[in-house]
């Protein structure tokens, strides 16, 4: 069902799709919406341990990659804190002032930026300090511009009384807007925006009401606004990029007496054109007197909380754009809103659709959803903003609470989150939900984020197994969950840290990760974990099976010939193994209808006739009648390949008895085992013998060459003999009349000589047609500088091919060799 939306009149979005030039940092962003910053409450908190606070999470991450999907202009970050315990609330992300340029929260903000970015929108990333605005669980004792505090309690929040920042104080939290600002830009951010809006410690030094200072920093609007200019000041000078883009959120009115005012706001803005700020956001409000609602008719009709404010602040500037957040939610409100200001910013509507921009951009829809809530009740539509980035911070989709049913469903979510607050002392203080180390880990093996698992194992070195207690998860350790969806990198980690160690890991059906990954096809993590533990690919689960049955049972070829590779005691043994039900691998692979599976394990020596507890064969279980036509043929033919093989390996083992009948002698001069780059393959075994006739006067002698080929069972596939001959080199009087002329023999002799090792190639082909590609690696040999053959190709048997004549670096000799064609059934 579409979900229901706000009335609307039409109107043309054109102009909400125009680009956006900002005059000092030369930066364009490509249509005129800003994704507002909100508090999304999804980075990390540790109550024991604050150096592990505000680390962006995959969830958080997430949420930003499905924003950088919805067509903003420019998307600004939530609150980012600067120090530990200074949160506007637990779940901020943190850039503390020691904080390095590298490792693990560094990589999350840098890949927080590259997932919002990905789609061309500007990322910047809003630097905040609470001054008094932090809950008094989390810091008691806050400071301000002034010793002013919060009376009461305020959304269900305390706080502390604070006390008047020194100068000390001051030049720490500048110098900590200018780091974060340096480590936003390392992480690829495009900016920053100052929050000096909403009653933080920025808008506390502007706001009379809360500054009450005597000293530089209070009195006069230029003294208020000093601290603002000195941050702006120290980013410039640690951030040399004049691409950097710098902005500020303002208060356009404060809605308080004694506050700060829209005069007050239209000079600051002058001001801060002076220095260099690409735009302004005007925002209003503080958390004693919220302005997200409409206070007047007027606004109510024009939808923007505060268009009346910034048309008497906007002819003050020049070259600083502004843009106008709250209450805009049809299309032909904000065409109308861009008369006056430059750009639009949107923030709960956006949480209810990801990808509003684009869609009204499109003209797919004229408004945002309206929902069952209504639009005055700030708290509850702003915990239903933070339901919904869990939710696709969860690869979930958003509730649509326009429908009765999801409206439903957010209620009982709503009622369960305060019960537990009421419920647990220490989690109502700190309002959000405590993501435990134990769950952060497993998210982050989700998220294949190896350097955060790796970060939080160092941590909590206990958890380097972390079994799974839900019901659902069968206690899988972290090496279990990694290797079930295929994470290399994780499994890496997880391994060289010793999580296999002494033995293989087990989940409740005693499945190991390699069985997981067996049966998923993760081709690179069974390989390592074959390199890393092999005898893991014979340990049984509860049924008694093994990794090699759950390839089988998965259809997956490639992954069973590594494990086949890599089995103890043999291919052959292994591939004979049966569970508690009789079935072996190749019934497995049978009822699943793979045919290179069944080929692979009938090579390997599976029995086709075994049957299980019920006297099936795995015939008997063929998925499709091609599987078992297929089946059929292979028995056939493996039961012919076992005898070619025994005349094979005969023939290898009379290298001397070959020779013999050619009334010479011969000597293995080498035996080489070439194998692929790439397991599992065909490997090739290459003996060359030097062979020698005594009965001719001069003698003659040659090489010898037997090249036998195997599959990855160690199972030969077939073999040849080639006959290199060389004439005595005492009768050679150089190497160009020797490569171009015939042997010094009589060519009775040399025909006879011939027809013998024809008949010697013959012998290892005339039974026997290979059924696989023969990959045989090719040695650094040159080519024959005149091109002549020394063998007579007219006699060379019956497999097509042909001869290369190269020489071979290693013997010191040009070498003829029988190079067969490309061959398949």
């Amino acid at each position: 069902m579409a979900p229901r939306r706000f009335a609307a009149e039409d109107a043309d979005p054109t102009p909400l799709a125009q680009p956006l030039h900002f005059a000092f940092s030369g930066r364009t962003a490509k249509n005129r919406f800003l994704k507002a910053s909100m508090s999304e409450r999804l980075a990390t908190w540790d109550a024991a341990h604050p150096e592990n606070r505000g680390v962006p999470t995959p969830e958080l991450i997430n949420v930003y990659r499905r924003w950088g999907e919805g067509g903003f202009g420019v998307i600004l970050s939530g609150n980012v804190m600067l120090d530990y315990d200074q949160l506007q609330a637990a779940g901020n992300p943190i850039i503390p002032p020691a904080a390095p340029f590298e490792g693990e929260r560094f990589e999350s903000f840098r890949k927080l930026a590259e997932a919002a970015k990905r789609h061309g929108s500007l990322v910047l990333a809003q630097l905040s300090h609470p001054g008094r605005q932090v809950t008094a669980n989390i810091n008691p004792h806050p400071i301000s511009a002034s010793d002013v505090q919060i009376e009461g309690e305020v959304m269900g929040m305390t706080f502390g009384k604070p006390r008047a920042m020194d100068k000390a104080d001051i030049k720490r939290v500048v110098d900590g807007f200018a780091h974060a600002a340096e480590y936003v830009h390392r992480a690829g951010f495009d900016g920053v925006e100052l929050h000096g809006a909403h009653g933080y410690l920025l808008a506390q030094f502007l706001s009379p009401a809360t500054n009450k200072r005597t000293d530089e920093y209070g009195g006069s609007l230029a003294n208020r606004a000093r601290i603002i200019v000195e941050v702006a000041d120290a980013i410039r000078e640690r951030v040399a990029d004049p691409g950097f883009s710098l902005g500020i959120k303002v208060n356009s009115v404060e809605f308080q007496d004694g506050g700060f005012s829209t005069d007050d706001c239209r000079a600051l803005c002058a001001t801060l054109e002076g220095r260099g700020f690409d735009f302004v956001e005007l925002s209003g409000g503080t958390y004693q007197n919220l302005a997200f609602q409409h206070k007047r008719e007027s606004t109510r009709r024009r939808e923007a909380f505060f268009l009346d404010f910034a048309e008497a602040i906007i002819p003050a500037l020049d070259k600083t754009k502004v843009y106008v957040t709250g209450g805009l939610r049809t299309t032909a409100a904000m065409v109308r809103a861009l008369e006056t200001v430059h750009g639009i910013g949107l923030a709960r509507p956006v949480c209810n659709e990801f990808d509003l921009p684009r869609i009204l951009l499109e003209g797919t829809a004229k408004s945002a959803i309206e929902t069952l809530l209504g639009e005055d009740n700030f708290v509850l539509t702003n915990s239903l903003a933070s339901t919904q980035m869990r939710l696709v911070g969860q690869d979930k989709e958003p509730l649509d609470v326009s429908q009765e049913k999801d409206k439903d469903v957010f209620e009982k979510l709503l009622a369960k989150w305060s019960q537990q607050m009421a419920n647990n002392a220490e989690k109502s203080k700190h309002s959000t939900r405590l993501i435990e180390p134990s769950l952060r880990v497993r998210r982050a093996i989700t998220a294949n984020d190896a350097l955060l698992v790796k970060r939080i194992l160092k941590s909590h070195p206990r958890l380097l197994h972390n079994p799974d207690s839900s019901p659902e998860g069968l206690s899988n350790s972290n090496l279990h969950l990694a290797a079930s969806l295929g994470h290399l990198a994780i499994c890496q980690v997880l391994v060289d840290l010793g999580h296999e160690s002494p033995e293989p890991a087990l989940n409740e059906h005693h499945q190991t990760a390699l069985m997981l990954a067996a049966n998923a096809g993760h081709t690179d993590v069974v390989h390592f974990l074959c390199e890393r533990t092999p005898d893991a690919i014979l340990r049984r689960d509860v049924r008694w099976r093994d990794a090699i049955m759950e390839a089988s049972r998965g259809g997956h070829d490639t992954v069973l010939q590594i494990l086949l590779t890599y089995v103890p005691h043999g291919a052959q043994e292994a591939v004979q193994r049966a569970d508690l039900d009789g079935n072996t691998a190749l019934h497995f692979a049978s009822s699943n209808g793979n045919l290179l599976v069944l080929r692979t394990l009938l090579a390997a020596g599976a029995d086709a006739e075994r049957r299980n507890a019920w006297s099936w064969t795995a015939m008997s279980y063929s998925a499709t009648v091609q599987a078992e036509v297929y089946l059929k043929g292979l028995v056939t033919e493996v039961e012919r390949r076992k005898m070619v093989r025994q005349e094979v390996e005969q023939l290898k083992n009379s290298v001397k008895g070959a020779a013999a009948i050619k009334a010479g002698g011969v000597r293995v001069v080498q035996e080489d085992i070439g194998e692929p780059e790439h397991l599992p393959y065909p490997a090739t075994k290459l003996i060359i013998a030097q062979y020698w006739h005594c009965s001719r006067d001069p003698p003659f002698w040659g090489y010898l060459i037997v090249g036998t080929f195997y599959d990855q069972h160690n199972n030969i596939v077939w073999s040849t003999e080639i006959f290199a001959f060389q004439p005595d080199p005492r009768r050679r009087r150089d190497t160009t009349s020797v490569a171009s002329s015939e042997p010094d023999v009589d060519s009775a002799s040399n025909n006879d000589l011939n027809d013998r090792f024809a008949r010697s190639l013959n012998l290892a082909h005339s039974t026997h047609r290979p059924r696989d590609q023969a990959y045989a690696p090719r040695y650094p040999y040159h080519h024959h500088p005149h091109g002549q053959h020394l063998w007579n190709p007219a006699l060379a048997g019956p497999v097509p091919g042909h001869w290369v004549t190269e020489y071979n670096h290693q013997l010191g000799n040009w070498v003829n060799t029988w190079q067969p064609n490309t061959l398949r059934f």
